[in-house]
């Protein structure tokens, strides 16, 4: 499985040969309900598979290349994970990315010269990546997530869980003493000693001495990942009292305000996406009006668009900082990359002849590949309706 990331979102940007078979189905949780996932994939499947032949494929080839996914609708471990969406690409060399998607997708499969990113970047939700930390006793877990879909990232060197850490403990003595001279024997010249036993003052304070050593190891494991992306903020998930103790052995400082209360043993990946999501949408929404405001600043000015074949070429040259985008589609047009012309721009789909591709996709992949941000929006008032983007220079 693929995570979605920016490393993943640039690989399927750059890759551009024929054929190219992107298919998006929204899926379900439940296992009841999965059998016609299958369904409906496989009849995805037919149609890109129909498009190939139309396309001037032999049929013979055409079924080759997508037996790799035939090969997934027949693996039943691949349909008990669970998910919003799913996402597939296929190259002429086999499955290139599956992706499950915590947000909902529309249905369709297409086929061309390269992947089809505008529903992927949409599921997305612009940049909203975060790392997510569920502390449990019986097993803390850490996640890396943005706005579309989360995995789940091994820790090196930890205990599993809090019985695991306090396993060294049951072969220890249950009390340790030193010897020191008692009183009476120093009044009375001799040798004889008294215990001084070392408690932990209490049950209470065993607990918590060992619940600390066992988030310190967690914390240390974390950190290290972390560090990796100081940007990124770290959400925590778990009861208070062991985020409180657990904020206070942190060295991240990247770690949230924002936390998420309660116990996360039985929450699976999906539900903690869910629940780190909407713990940091505010900090999310916060970043999202800033990029619009300098979308709006820029009005009037050469630094601003809503022409996708002004876009486009602008992408392609890497001056692209912000493209914006909603959830429809087209136009539809072809590019000249040696003259960076945009042409035969039209509002319709390409159809299996040579009409082009989604310019407002186009323009997503190559602003991707230049280090320019993605922002695309979903729904019935998007703050941007078709494309705008805001030039570098």
């Amino acid at each position: 499985m693929t995570p979605l990331d920016h490393e993943t979102l640039t690989a399927v940007a750059r890759h551009c040969a024929w054929p190219s078979i992107s298919i998006y189905l929204p899926t379900h949780t439940t296992i009841t309900d999965k059998e016609q996932d299958r369904i409906r994939l496989k009849n995805l499947l037919r149609e890109a598979c129909s498009s190939l032949v139309s396309r001037g494929m032999r049929q013979p080839d055409a079924e080759m290349v997508c037996e790799p996914v035939r090969t997934l609708l027949e693996d039943d471990s691949f349909w008990r994970e669970s998910a919003e969406g799913l996402a597939l690409f296929v190259s002429g060399s086999g499955v290139a990315h599956v992706l499950r998607l915590d947000a909902p997708v529309t249905e369709q499969a297409v086929v061309g010269d390269r992947f089809f990113m505008r529903p992927l970047l949409t599921a997305q939700r612009g940049e909203r990546r975060f790392l997510a930390l569920a502390i449990d006793r019986n097993g803390s877990r850490f996640f890396r997530g943005d706005g579309g879909s989360i995995e789940e990232v091994a820790l090196e060197g930890i205990p599993t869980s809090l019985a695991d850490e306090l396993r060294y403990d049951e072969v220890q003595p249950a009390v340790q003493y030193s010897s020191l001279p008692s009183p009476a024997s120093s009044v009375g010249g001799g040798r004889a000693t008294g215990a001084i036993f070392h408690g932990h003052g209490g049950e209470k304070d065993t607990d918590k001495s060992n619940l600390e050593r066992y988030l310190r190891k967690v914390e240390g494991a974390v950190a290290v990942v972390a560090r990796q992306t100081p940007e990124t903020p770290l959400v925590l998930l778990g009861v208070e009292y062991s985020l409180a103790l657990y904020r206070s052995l942190n060295t991240v400082p990247s770690l949230a305000p924002e936390q998420v209360n309660g116990a996360t043993d039985e929450l699976a990946p999906h539900e903690v996406h869910a629940r780190a999501l909407e713990a940091l949408e505010p900090r999310f929404a916060a970043v999202i009006d800033q990029r619009l405001s300098e979308l709006s600043d820029g009005k009037g000015s050469g630094t601003v668009s809503h022409d996708p074949t002004v876009i486009v070429p602008a992408a392609a040259a890497g001056r692209v900082k912000m493209l914006f985008l909603d959830d429809s589609v087209g136009p539809f047009g072809t590019f000249d990359r040696v003259s960076h012309e945009v042409d035969s721009v039209c509002a319709d789909a390409p159809n299996g002849d040579e009409r082009g591709w989604d310019l407002v996709d186009l323009a997503a992949a190559e602003t991707i590949l230049h280090g320019g941000e993605v922002f695309a929006f979903t729904g019935d008032n998007p703050p941007v309706n078709g494309v705008a983007a805001v030039m570098r220079y």
